[in-house]
């Protein structure tokens, strides 16, 4: 079988060639830009571009555990302790993972929503703790949510 000069065709010449040249530059970088941007900076525990199989993150944040604990309002002022959450009975399974995870924008959302259905809690306190990973790789999480004012600290 021969393949004839007529079956790779050049490319168009003039604005429709730049055109098409500055597409595929601008598609190229952003395929490198992306992925980088995960290497070079933001959150050391985040995994969604590496491969995971081989990911030791992953496998610390296995055998971490989570808890979120309310607080209601007492007559004199303050807050008393009303309970934990049962996050296994709440949410489904990956949604605790991301919580497990420390995935900031799903603990937040979660937090939130939860003030939201029960306007008798003053706040909310979310505890991670991952005992068997090595200090300072997973650090532990301690938020408490205010659930009148918005506002996370750290107690």
């Amino acid at each position: 079988m021969s393949v004839s000069g007529d079956a790779f065709a050049s490319p168009p010449a003039g604005p429709a060639r730049v055109i098409i040249s500055v597409f595929i530059i601008s598609w190229l970088l952003w395929q490198l830009a992306v992925p980088l941007s995960y290497y070079l900076g933001g959150d050391p525990e985040e995994e969604r571009f590496t491969w995971r199989m081989f990911s030791g993150v992953w496998l610390l944040h296995k055998n971490c555990s989570v808890s979120v604990t309310e607080f209601r309002s007492q007559p004199g002022g303050g807050t008393r302790p009303a309970g934990q959450i049962n996050l296994n009975r709440t949410l489904h399974r990956e949604w605790v993972y991301q919580l497990t995870k420390n995935r900031r924008s799903v603990v937040e959302k979660f937090l939130r929503t939860r003030c939201q259905g029960d306007p008798s809690l003053a706040a909310l306190e979310f505890v991670r703790a991952c005992p068997v990973a090595p200090p300072g790789r997973i650090p532990a999480v301690d938020l408490r949510f205010d659930c009148g004012t918005g506002a996370f600290t750290t107690p």
